[in-house]
């Protein structure tokens, strides 16, 4: 297997051996331009008519990208009414958002859950929230370095 961020540059793979080429895509090029992770397949034939079949699983490598806005608008217009948590690359995140005073208002571990700007069925005033997350990078060889977070979200209604 091979580990490559698609994303920061492109992966060209050139066989070392053969003349003629069948990648697993159907395409019949001497190099193989990969478009996305997964398992790429080939089969070389020499000048003698001899094959040789291989497989390489191309991983990804890309650092965790995690973003939070700094507003939202919870006024039911469909626009902008919860605190998302935006990104990619990452995995087991927890977010907690806190009050002026330190007292947690929400926490989170599913990146699907945004804050609606409601605590204990009461709609939160408009202020600046404190926030604060933690998430591992899904890279296998990188989830020793758990991330951490914070920034602020200004509630506006």
């Amino acid at each position: 297997s091979i580990l490559h961020c698609l994303e920061e540059s492109p992966l060209e793979i050139k066989p070392l051996w053969g003349e003629k080429f069948f990648w697993s895509d159907g395409s019949n090029s001497t190099t193989y331009k990969v478009n996305d992770y997964g398992i790429v397949g080939l089969i070389a034939f020499d000048k003698y008519g001899c094959s040789n079949q291989n497989s390489l699983e191309v991983k990804t490598n890309c650092p965790p990208k995690f973003f939070v806005p700094n507003g939202f608008s919870p006024n039911g217009d469909n626009e902008n009414d919860v605190m998302g948590i935006y990104g990619k690359y990452f995995q087991n995140m927890k977010l907690t958002v806190f009050n002026r005073w330190g007292e947690v208002i929400y926490v989170t571990t599913d990146r699907y859950k945004p804050w609606d700007g409601f605590y204990k069925g009461e709609v939160m005033p408009i202020d600046v929230y404190n926030w604060q997350a933690t998430y591992d990078s899904i890279i296998e060889n990188d989830k020793l370095n758990p991330r951490k977070q914070s920034g602020s979200i200004t509630l506006i209604r």
